[in-house]
């Protein structure tokens, strides 16, 4: 009785950081749609070319993001000096933007054939919607999640509104829904600069921040590991694109889309959890009830999750994408099993940069990308998507178990 006690407590914080839910359901549930409507408006290669280059750009802006928004907030979370790490970041984030350009254009117009002017209308709101992730985080540290969840509402709900009239009124150009994404990205970011320019120096000398930016240098194992599980996150899709098609990766995005957006039974809680993890790091009986009140939870809402998956996986893909995309649903009931290894290795990869273990989160994400490389190039060819999923599969639990390793050894250390 004692220990249910326990577990109901932890839900005490929802109340608590109720504009961390809010926020996280808004931004999930805009993107969902997004892409909804987009794949309900386009012919199924096309949709696979416009997610491609999405995949593309958004691998870019995280892999030159360097996992300075996390390392920002932890820091900011830990009462550290944000005056000197503000201009440093800002600096760089400027700085990176040519190389991050470079990088998606290149490999989407020479490597998948997708056209210039698509490509550059995709990278623009990714590139800005970066820099709302680093100023959001920046607040995170603060504990400033009401600003987040205005800003993202205020933007998102016009935006939306847009989207659905150009859905109904039949507009059969990607261009209109890109350009109001970026107008809807670019207020966002306008917003929160605001926000955070009340509590802190964020507009400081562009020589000032460049000649600081060497005390980044600590982030890179980081910023190496953000870009590694972005990218094993998105490898699949990249691959079956290349190796069969758009119409193929349209059909596997559609399964791994509703597959993603079953994490929000679940998302919310880790995202407190980096400020909770770096706060409570040297206490290691804290961090050992944290985990476990949370790995408990997040394992009953997985099993849940992948029962509710398996038994209505034809119901939800018919529903919402129609016929065309019929195929996606056989391939969502195997994927779904990936759940509980996808919610777990959120967690503890949260826990491993929050407790400050970057090299070892470098180490199995690093490890995890390769692995689902390798098995992806066996798989596709003779397997088609399933070995896509099977690679998936296989990848989050090797993931799991390596996170949990190096988890263990660091509460093991007295």
């Amino acid at each position: 009785m004692t220990k249910l006690r326990r577990v109901l407590k932890s839900f005490r914080f929802i109340s608590e950081s109720k504009f961390i839910l809010y926020y996280s359901l808004v931004e999930r549930i805009f993107f969902f749609l997004f892409f909804l409507i987009i794949a309900r408006r386009f012919q199924v290669d096309s949709y696979g070319e416009l997610i491609t280059g999405f995949a593309i750009a958004n691998a870019s802006a995280i892999m030159f993001d360097l996992g300075v928004p996390i390392h920002l907030q932890k820091e900011i979370s830990s009462g550290k000096n944000t005056d000197k790490l503000m201009p440093s970041v800002l600096s760089l984030n400027l700085i990176l933007l040519p190389l991050f350009l470079l990088a998606a254009l290149s490999i989407g117009v020479f490597v998948y054939d997708i056209p210039m002017s698509l490509m550059l209308m995709i990278c623009t709101p990714v590139y800005l919607f970066s820099g709302s992730n680093l100023i959001s985080k920046a607040l995170a540290g603060f504990g400033d999640f009401r600003s987040q969840f205005y800003s993202v509402v205020k933007t998102r709900v016009p935006l939306l509104v847009f989207l659905a009239a150009f859905y109904f009124t039949g507009q059969s150009s990607p261009f209109p829904y890109l350009i109001a994404l970026t107008a809807g990205a670019l207020a966002q970011l306008t917003m929160l600069l605001v926000k955070l320019r009340i509590r802190i120096k964020v507009l400081p000398g562009f020589v000032k921040g460049v000649s600081m930016i060497r005390d980044l240098i600590i982030v890179l194992p980081l910023g190496a590991a953000v870009a590694l599980n972005f990218l094993y996150d998105k490898i699949d899709i990249l691959l079956i694109s290349k190796m069969l098609g758009f119409s193929e990766s349209a059909i596997y995005s559609i399964a791994y889309g509703l597959f993603k957006a079953a994490s929000l039974s679940y998302t919310f809680f880790l995202i407190p959890a980096l400020s909770k993890i770096s706060y409570f790091s040297r206490r290691k009986s804290a961090v050992r009830l944290y985990l476990a009140k949370y790995t408990l939870i997040i394992f009953l809402i997985c099993v849940f999750v992948i029962v509710a998956l398996v038994l209505s996986a034809d119901i939800f893909v018919e529903l919402l994408y129609g016929e065309k995309f019929n195929e996606s649903a056989n391939i969502l009931k195997v994927l779904s099993f990936a759940t509980l290894g996808m919610g777990l290795n959120n967690l503890f990869g949260v826990a491993l940069n929050g407790l400050g273990l970057y090299k070892e989160n470098l180490y199995v994400t690093f490890s995890g990308l390769i692995i689902n490389i390798i098995l992806n190039v066996l798989l596709i060819p003779t397997m088609g998507i399933m070995g896509a999923v099977i690679a998936t599969l296989a990848t989050e639990y090797l993931v799991l178990a390596g996170d949990s390793y190096y988890i263990k050894d660091f509460l093991r250390k007295a």
